[in-house]
């Protein structure tokens, strides 16, 4: 027995110190290799471990590795796959004696794993194990990887994964994964799992937490998954069955979010809508899925978005291209409660928005493709969408019916419906597609409109219609095919049809920091004196009545406004876009007046306006064309302009333009130009009535901001007798008097004037000069000469009176000269003198206008005057006798 004792006791310290000194006898750089060798035999790549590799059996079992290091595929962005800080792996001892195994703990530090699929197709995580040599069993010996009772049964109590990272490389496409911390446990390889954990994507902390039953075959398999993130939770809880070859899931799927708006804002990085604020999410339904047929069913889904109920269905499936169709119903959605959250969010305002291409300033055109390009379309994801919505309330009216459908494949979207009900018994639908060529989204289709109340819904829009009689603005049908991009908008095919009114063209838009517009439209017909107030109408003649006599407001200050620059002229708005205008309209009725044939063919392109034809063919009667161009309107405007008028009878062109013609005018014709800078316009007009031609040239100096000129006129006409007789209404005699010209210039402003006239009639002539100031306040001050002649008085006079035939055949010469001080009040005439026929006279005068009525002053002194020659001749043919007046030569003062 003693020595049974001391052999027992002799075992127990040999086992006791293999135990305790077995670790340390192990070479660790040979056991390195080894384990390295074995990893690049199985996979192929090279394992570096280059720290500590320890062992311990007491009190378990347990190994410990840092350093660790796999290698990636050639040509990867990084050279390794895999690289890990430190690893520990502790098992139970007391379980591993009965023949199972217990991991008591696995712990991951700093994990670093990459995943890259490279451009040749190849995938990082394929692995090419080494070939290596078997040899072959001799006949009768089985071979079996399990051994006699099988694989023990093994459990993983705690496996911890600290500071992790996963990163996923796809050409340009980088995903990255950081912070991962997770605790997994599993009774066995066969389950129960639990999971908790957490991990940040993209910037978002994210938990997750699942627990899965044990997994067995032909039984329902209990499971429950979690994820938070930032505000947001997402659940679903269910059984699985079908393991392991046919998985299926059946249960439910709830999500909530107690602010959508925050987060809203959290995920994506950016402030959310002000109409995501403060409202809270939920929604919940039956889910449905299939690992092997790659499907995922949300029925009976349930959603609620703040006061907004809504139901519908989530149909996805996942094969070469994933699917997605959504069906949801809502029954009302407050659209001006949302819209006064957005308002009231934002303070009223829109937040600033910087053009992509604003680089701090200049006027520049449309951005680079490169920054305007929005995410596409995806082409590798396929769906449709329907929404129906029965009662929008917006602005106080209710938006029935509203419908969107669309259906998304090969990187296009078909919207085959958007359509609604509006108010005034409207509606509007709209079909096409949506495309992203070169990653800039795009529309084409086709747009439709009816209105049986078109005011109604200009009412309900907040147009003010109030002043348009009350049997217009009734009808609308329109429609029209639309193209719209990030880039441009372009409407072709537009008919619009207003109560009679048709519209029929095109409208382009370009949008960049400088708008461009192109506008092509035709109109049949425009009564604008339907559509003007009632009031309006009936009183034009009224009110042309007082624009030919009365006043205009704010004229004649003469004082500056604005600046020098194309800014004071109030031009400067058409240097903010650029613009092609082809408009043409069949008839417009205005005041009564048809103006028919009315075209305007313009383009407007850097702040340069070019006018190709503004003309009418008939405008009361008259054809009228306007033409040229308008250049550097913001900064040095200047102009090159033709104007052509050709009238058959110009009283009718006056009276559209409100103004009452004095005497008949009858046929008329203006042609002009206007050229040069602003500061100073070349004038040139040539003006064609009553038989008579005017010339008028010179120069209109500011015109916009501080008006002066300096023209020089020429006015003929072949016969004077007849050119006074039609602007006396009187009927022409047979008298002759020969050519009538008006020649002279006009200079100054508004407040003053100097002028130099010459006028001649058949043989006689007569000039006038002044140089007045004043004029703009109504007060007057100069002076004035005025100087007349001509050398046969009866045959002056009649041309006023044509019968006029004095006793004195021969009278002789009329002539005048005389000198006017003008002052506000008063007008005085200083050497006055001349001859009237025989008689000749000397004199001056004074005409006071400050009174209630105006006192004239005068002094004349005249030589012998014989009545009887002056007077017409008697009916029996004699010379009335000849009678001097008396005291011939005496002054007469009155």
């Amino acid at each position: 027995m003693r020595k049974v004792l001391i052999g027992l006791v002799a075992l127990v310290f040999t086992v006791a110190l293999v135990v305790l000194l077995g670790p340390q006898l192990v070479p660790a750089e040979r056991l390195k290799q080894d384990v390295a060798r074995q990893v690049e035999a199985a996979t192929g790549r090279k394992l570096t471990i280059a720290g500590d590799l320890s062992f311990t059996l007491l009190p378990a079992p347990g190994v410990s590795v840092s350093g660790v290091r796999l290698a990636n595929v050639d040509g990867a962005s990084t050279p390794d796959m895999l690289r890990l800080e430190r690893a520990t792996v502790v098992v139970a001892l007391m379980p591993l004696l009965g023949g199972s195994i217990e991991v008591d703990r696995i712990i991951l530090v700093k994990p670093q794993i990459e995943l890259e699929r490279l451009a040749d197709g190849r995938a990082s995580w394929n692995f090419t194990p080494q070939a290596t040599e078997t040899a072959t069993p001799a006949s009768g010996t089985g071979v079996s990887g399990d051994t006699a009772g099988g694989t023990p049964p093994i459990a993983l109590n705690n496996v911890v994964i600290n500071g992790g990272s996963l990163t996923f490389r796809d050409g340009d496409m980088v995903e990255t994964v950081t912070g991962i911390n997770t605790v997994m446990k599993a009774h066995s390889l066969q389950g129960p799992f639990q999971i908790d954990g957490g991990a940040t994507v993209r910037g978002i902390p994210l938990k997750l937490r699942t627990t899965v039953s044990e997994l067995a075959v032909d039984r329902a398999i209990p499971m429950s998954l979690s994820v938070a993130a930032e505000g947001l939770e997402l659940g679903v809880n269910g059984v699985v069955s079908g393991y392991p070859n046919a998985l299926r899931l059946a249960g439910r799927i709830d999500g909530k979010a107690a602010d959508a708006g925050a987060a809203a804002a959290a995920l994506t990085g950016r402030p959310a809508p002000g109409i995501l604020k403060d409202r809270e999410t939920a929604f919940e339904g039956t889910l449905a899925a299939s690992l092997k047929a790659g499907e995922i069913n949300v029925n009976n889904l349930t959603a609620r978005f703040g006061d907004i109920n809504a139901t519908g269905a989530i149909d996805v499936s996942i094969g070469e291209t994933p699917r997605i169709d959504l069906v949801l119903n809502a029954g009302q959605v407050d659209l001006d409660a949302l819209m006064a959250a957005f308002v009231g969010s934002s303070g009223g305002k829109a937040a600033p928005v910087k053009p992509a291409n604003d680089s701090g300033g200049g006027k520049g055109g449309a951005a680079p493709a490169s920054a305007r390009a929005a995410p596409g379309l995806p082409t590798g994801l396929a769906g449709s969408v329907e929404l129906k919505v029965e009662n929008i309330l917006y602005k106080g009216g209710v938006v029935r019916q509203a419908r969107f459908a669309g259906e998304l494949a090969n990187g296009a979207l078909t919207v085959s419906q958007l359509s609604a009900q509006l108010p005034g018994g409207s509606d509007m639908s709209l079909f096409g597609f949506i495309e992203a060529p070169a990653g800039i989204l795009a529309f084409n289709g086709q747009i439709e409109a009816n209105s049986d109340d078109l005011r109604a819904l200009l009412g309900w829009l907040d147009v003010d219609v109030g002043a348009v009689p009350a049997d217009r603005l009734r009808k609308l049908t329109a429609s029209s095919a639309v193209k719209a991009s990030t880039d441009n908008v372009t409407v072709t095919d537009l008919d619009v049809t207003i109560d009679t009114m048709r519209v029929r063209g095109g409208v382009a838009v370009a949008l960049r920091e400088r708008p461009g517009f192109g506008i092509g439209l035709s109109l049949d017909k425009v009564n604008l004196d339907a559509y003007l107030p009632r009031a309006v109408v009936a009183s034009s003649a009224r009110q042309k009545g007082a624009a030919s006599g009365g006043k205009t407001g704010g004229g004649a200050s003469g004082g500056k406004s604005g600046s020098k620059e194309g800014g004071g002229t109030g031009l400067a708005a058409l240097d903010t876009f650029d613009a092609i205008i082809q408009v043409k309209i069949g008839e417009v009725t205005y005041q009564g007046t048809a103006i028919r044939g009315v075209n305007l063919d313009g383009t407007l392109q850097g702040g340069s306006l070019e006018l190709r034809d503004a003309s009418v063919a008939s405008l009361a009667g008259a054809k009228a064309r306007f033409s040229g161009t308008l250049s550097d309107v913001a900064t040095t405007p200047s102009a090159d302009i033709k104007l052509s008028v050709d009238a058959a009878n110009a009283e009718g062109l006056l009276k559209l333009a409100g103004i009452a013609a004095p005497l008949p005018i009858g046929a008329a014709r203006l042609d002009g130009s206007l050229a040069g800078g602003f500061d100073a316009l070349r004038l040139d007009v040539s003006l064609q009535a009553l038989q008579a031609k005017a010339v008028i040239r010179g120069t209109l100096k500011q015109p916009a901001t501080a008006p002066a000129y300096d023209i020089a006129f020429d006015v003929s006409h072949a016969e004077t007798a007849r050119l006074f007789a039609v602007l006396s209404g009187e009927k022409p005699g047979a008298t002759k008097l020969g050519s009538f010209g008006l020649k002279g210039t006009l200079s100054g402003t508004a407040d003053a004037v100097r002028f130099d006239l010459a006028s001649t009639v058949g043989a006689g002539s007569a000039s006038l000069k002044g140089d007045l100031k004043g004029l703009a306040a109504g007060a007057a001050a100069g002076g004035v000469a005025l100087q007349a002649t001509h050398p046969d008085l009866p045959a002056l006079i009649r041309a006023f009176a044509p019968d006029y035939r004095p006793a004195l055949a021969e009278l002789g010469p009329l002539e005048i000269r005389t000198e006017a001080t003008v002052a506000p009040k008063a007008i005085r005439l200083g050497g006055l003198e001349g001859k009237a026929g025989p008689v000749a006279f000397k004199g001056s005068g004074e005409v006071v206008l400050g009174g209630a009525r105006p006192k004239l002053k005068a002094s004349l002194a005249t030589s012998e005057i014989i009545i009887d020659w002056f007077l017409p001749t008697p009916a029996g043919g004699a010379a009335a006798p000849g009678q001097r007046s008396n005291g011939g030569g005496r002054a007469v003062s009155s």
